[in-house]
């Protein structure tokens, strides 16, 4: 099989551009700098440095070389914009999105003449230079929220761009499988194909047929898989499970390895209810958090934007991921033991629940006496009884920072948006059923109103169990979706309007709670 990181490889490259009636010296010692700070981190430093219209060539070239994906323009000192922006338009060209960044001056000595010489870069004055000729040649290029600074501060600036390129880079190129189709009253997270196109991915349909024969053939090879299985869920997490619904359990997976290896599927997503149940046997709960744990985004309801969003959201934290719905408010009592100490209200938290297909790692083992399990899903068990339904992990969602995501687009224009909220889940017994935790989103009646419902959005969200949306609004913005139709939790203010609202400290520390961010 196939298996997909859950953060890409992807060589970075560093290049130093100085303006030669500069001291290229200067330009040498910062570059040096940064390779030594970052030596850790598999960072290549160019040897060209862009002076001139040759030096531009030898840039490229060595660039291509290398087959570097993460490219970093370097302006240690005031550089040549033309050459800059011959470099940035040859890197698109190869389709490599450029960060351009700009050096501080390191101390009072560089601003001294000493000798007749002068080793003050005048960066500032270079990046706005290099910024307008690149935007007058219609260049496609990122600017950092802080794009200039020492170089311990650009370590910062590099490491954050390496993971918002990781995001692109797992985003272009996508090949989401669409298993099944999406049940008839059900409109709601629609996959819209144009849209994955016009981000460079595109999706691959499958039938059940498809799955009916691939589990056709996993049949007789599931014991190793089945003892698997058992292992991780232990004893006490067996639940409701036979060793027939093991048995199709695994059939299951071993058919969704199968067909990700064979149609090369980066994700992918299912058809689960109403048919899959009647037509297997079981639900797909379990199985698909496995698969979300093992790198392989698998997502419920035919949800391919979703299957796209989690490749996003599992690059940004280089971890599983989950998918739940945004489903239900949050009595004040059942928060009142955490609410005073930990400063928050009940209108600020919210039910995310799913069937029970989070990644098992994500979950506590027990809480309120209920122990992590495999159970039937209680809602189709309603309409289609006990004997085809089991298959959910149901269990309470172990507290810690989150940041609940989506990529869609508006059912009102077709254009794409997306969201990136961060907030926390609680360590409370949820007292509901299905895979489910209560997190706390900072302004969740102001997102709720006026960013989900407000800009038409579905109900799943992805959800990354750390705080990433830094890096996903500037992924989102160098895939082309407009600054204003990200939404985020914007009752926090933003005081860098039309720029990345989370390198705002102080809106990211409202997003734990206070007894969590004092620790």
């Amino acid at each position: 099989m196939k298996k997909w990181k859950f953060r890409p490889d992807a060589k970075t490259i560093v290049v130093g551009a100085s303006r030669d009636c500069f001291p290229v010296e200067l330009c040498k010692r910062r570059l040096k700098a940064i390779g030594d700070a970052m030596a850790g981190y598999g960072l290549l430093i160019a040897s060209t440095i862009i002076e001139n219209r040759d030096s531009v060539a030898a840039a490229v070239q060595e660039v291509t070389e290398s087959s570097a994906k993460i490219v970093v323009l370097f302006l240690a000192n005031f550089s040549p914009e033309q050459e800059d922006a011959r470099f940035i338009k040859a890197m698109n060209e190869l389709g490599i999105t450029v960060m351009i960044i700009a050096a501080s001056e390191e101390g009072i000595e560089d601003l001294q003449v000493v000798e007749g010489k002068c080793n003050r870069g005048d960066a500032l004055c270079g990046l706005l230079s290099a910024n307008y000729t690149c935007t007058l040649g219609k260049l496609h290029f990122f600017i950092p929220a802080r794009p200039v600074g020492t170089t311990k501060q650009l370590v910062k600036v590099i490491e954050h761009f390496m993971v918002v390129m990781s995001i692109v880079l797992s985003l272009k190129g996508a090949r989401i499988g669409i298993i099944g189709g999406r049940p008839n009253d059900f409109p709601t997270c629609e996959t819209r194909e144009d849209v994955l196109r016009g981000f460079g991915a595109e999706t691959h349909l499958l039938t059940l047929v498809d799955l009916q024969q691939a589990i056709s053939q996993a049949r007789g090879k599931t014991t190793s898989l089945v003892a698997e299985m058992r292992q991780e869920l232990g004893p006490e997490g067996i639940g409701i499970a036979t060793q027939e619904l093991f048995e199709d359990m695994a059939a299951y997976e071993l058919a969704l390895r199968s067909l990700f290896e064979q149609h090369d599927l980066s994700a992918a997503c299912g058809e689960c209810w109403p048919r899959f149940d009647g037509t297997f046997g079981h639900v797909p709960c379990y199985v698909n958090s496995r698969m979300d744990g093992s790198g392989n985004p698998m997502i419920c309801e035919g949800d391919g934007m979703g299957a796209f969003t989690a490749l996003a959201v599992q690059a940004a934290t280089n971890a599983s991921t989950t998918t739940l719905d945004i489903n239900h408010t949050i009595p004040p009592e059942l928060i009142a033991s955490v609410a005073v100490a930990l400063g928050i209200s009940y209108e600020e938290c919210v039910g995310l629940f799913h069937c029970g297909r989070t990644p098992i790692e994500h979950l506590l083992r027990q809480i309120g006496g209920k122990a992590c399990g495999i159970c039937r899903q209680l809602i189709m068990e309603r309409l289609q009884g006990s004997e085809i339904t089991g298959g959910t992990l149901e269990a309470a969602i172990a507290p810690g920072p989150i940041t609940i995501v989506r990529i869609h687009h508006s059912p009102a224009d077709g254009l794409a948006q997306a969201y990136a909220a961060q907030g926390y889940f609680l360590e409370v017994d949820p007292c509901t059923f299905g895979g489910v935790g209560t997190a706390y989103i900072p302004g969740f009646l102001r997102f709720y109103r006026y960013g989900l419902l407000g800009r038409r959005f579905p109900h799943h969200c992805i959800v990354g169990f750390s705080h990433c949306a830094e890096a996903l609004f500037d992924a989102f913005t160098i895939m082309g979706i407009p600054w204003d139709r990200i939404e985020y939790n914007r009752a926090l203010g933003n005081p860098y309007e039309g720029e990345n609202p989370w390198s705002n400290p102080a809106l990211v520390a409202q997003c734990s709670p206070q007894v969590i961010a004092a620790q």
